[in-house]
């Protein structure tokens, strides 16, 4: 059975603990980007005037031919607009949460997912909310999507590298899928750093015993998404830490 630490519970018993450790568990976060680059090439012709008469200047264009000349030249295209790159201070609106597996999930109108394909959400704003809102649904739904679907979750939304090469090892093992309930819920968050490129998120999950703990989840702007970036053992954050409220956190969460 594949263990969803940091999403369980953290204080099952110690032979439950380490029956999961034994088995390969692994490490769950809570519940490159390459910049296109939108250039705009110019092609701008040069139509050479043939020469005159020997002691002949080339002819002028009239008055009339040099304004139709300017008036059918493309016009300079504008450029694009700056992107947002204001981190929230407040819980974003316009959110809706859903059950998955038992857990809580976000989505916006808006800031996605808004593409739908199977196990796979996908379609997230390249603004920060957009990527507080990726970040909350692929820290769980590339791990706890039942039967054969984490493949498509992983293969499209988990950027390549060693830790998903890790994580795909262990999660083939995991004989059935844990029974929902099992899992923290959301209940906060705070941006550690953002850029159009890159967000690391700090996502606070509540346990039912009361217990609350904090992970730290990458994402990456890739091929015109964000995608979640793993650490070498397949989980998605270096460490998980318990906090005792949530002083310096934004509350968010939909239980």
């Amino acid at each position: 059975m594949l263990d969803l630490h940091p999403l369980r519970e953290q204080f099952e018993e110690d032979s439950v603990e380490s029956s999961r450790a034994r088995a390969g568990v692994v490490v769950a976060g809570i519940v490159v980007a390459l910049i296109v680059a939108l250039g705009v090439v110019l092609a701008v012709v040069t139509h050479g005037h043939g020469a005159g008469e020997p002691g002949q200047a080339a002819p002028q264009p009239s008055a009339s031919v040099a304004t139709r000349s300017s008036q059918s030249a493309s016009p300079t295209p504008s450029a694009p607009a700056p992107l947002d790159t204001t981190v929230p201070t407040a819980a974003p609106r316009g959110v809706t949460w859903s059950l998955f597996q038992g857990v809580a999930l976000p989505s916006s109108a808006t800031d996605g997912p808004s593409r739908i394909n199977g196990p796979v959400y996908a379609g997230y704003s390249r603004t920060p909310t957009g990527a507080l809102l990726s970040a909350s649904n692929l820290v769980f739904r590339y791990l706890i999507t039942p039967g054969e679907g984490w493949r498509q979750v992983v293969e499209q939304q988990v950027l390549a590298g060693a830790g998903r090469d890790r994580f795909v090892q262990l999660r083939a093992k995991a004989t059935a899928d844990d029974p929902s309930g099992t899992f923290g819920q959301i209940a906060g968050f705070q941006f550690v750093t953002y850029s159009p490129d890159l967000a690391v998120v700090e996502l606070v999950s509540r346990f039912s015993n009361g217990t609350m703990h904090v992970s730290t989840n990458t994402v990456r702007w890739v091929d015109g998404d964000w995608r979640l970036e793993l650490q070498p053992d397949g989980s998605t954050t270096p460490n998980v830490q318990p906090v005792a409220s949530l002083s310096g956190f934004i509350p968010w969460g939909g239980v």
